[in-house]
């Protein structure tokens, strides 16, 4: 969906609109924008945890922005200057993928540098086989973006970032991209703290995740961000009295009871 509605756009300006749209309903870690800076353009993405970004992610950004303008200026074309919110590091293989680009490290934000003429170029029409997205088709795909409700949101920021082992409140506020004093005002603001929101996902998750006789403890304990199982049972018995494996044979069983009339 994504992909079909930039290949819509009539000119690369459009398509960065469509991109900027796209990405402030769906991601609310990320921001793109785009400058003008004489005759050059640059197009720039923030994400949220700042100056620890991950390197992975500035990659695909990179190579996606690239992509995004080789669509007017052709397959060959690489930019002269790429910043990155990542730190630098020995990974020249890597690196090597841009050619003659100036490279900076650790800056505001991850962007690439192109000429503002290509923004009013025009891209390729669509194949004739590609489907047309309706108006009403991406209402209801924007209809299924995550929410922006702040407790809501929170809760899948966290359930995204527990398996990566950084779900402490310093690396939740800056992926929600807050001081981690604003981040704990609008939560008290909200009646509520980031432990709690943290049990909570943690419990919501193991619901679901238990439900499944397929998954295996151990998966459910590294999921929720346990290093240690045995961790996360001792934790599991404080919030339910119950050890996951307890639990589970009570879930399975009210699940093959019959639906009350």
């Amino acid at each position: 969906m994504f992909g079909r509605l930039i290949t819509q756009s009539s000119t690369l300006g459009e398509a960065i609109t469509t991109v900027q749209r796209i990405v402030a309903s769906h991601n609310s870690g990320a921001t793109y924008w785009l400058t003008r800076e004489g005759d050059e353009a640059r197009l720039s993405r923030r994400f949220g945890i700042g100056e620890r970004a991950f390197r992975q992610a500035d990659l695909m950004t990179v190579a996606l922005m690239i992509q995004l303008i080789r669509m007017v200026a052709g397959p060959q074309w690489q930019p002269d200057e790429i910043d990155m919110q990542s730190v630098e590091r020995d990974d020249g293989p890597t690196l090597a993928a841009f050619p003659g680009a100036r490279l900076r490290f650790g800056r505001p934000a991850t962007s690439i540098v192109f000429p503002s003429v290509l923004l009013v170029r025009s891209l390729a029409p669509p194949r004739a086989s590609a489907p047309v997205i309706a108006p009403a088709q991406e209402r209801a795909w924007t209809s299924a973006a995550p929410p922006r409700d702040f407790l809501m949101s929170l809760t899948t920021l966290i359930e995204s970032l527990l398996a990566s082992g950084r779900c402490d409140v310093v690396s939740t506020a800056a992926a929600a991209g807050m001081s981690v004093r604003t981040f704990q005002r609008t939560l008290a603001e909200s009646g509520t703290s980031f432990s709690s929101v943290l049990q909570r996902t943690r419990l919501a998750m193991a619901d679901r995740m238990l439900a499944d006789p397929n998954v295996k403890i151990i998966d459910v304990a590294y999921e929720l961000g346990y290093g240690d199982p045995a961790h996360f049972t001792r934790a599991f018995r404080q919030w339910t009295s119950l050890s996951p494996n307890e639990y589970r044979r009570l879930r399975l069983r009210e699940m093959e009871l019959p639906a009350a009339s």
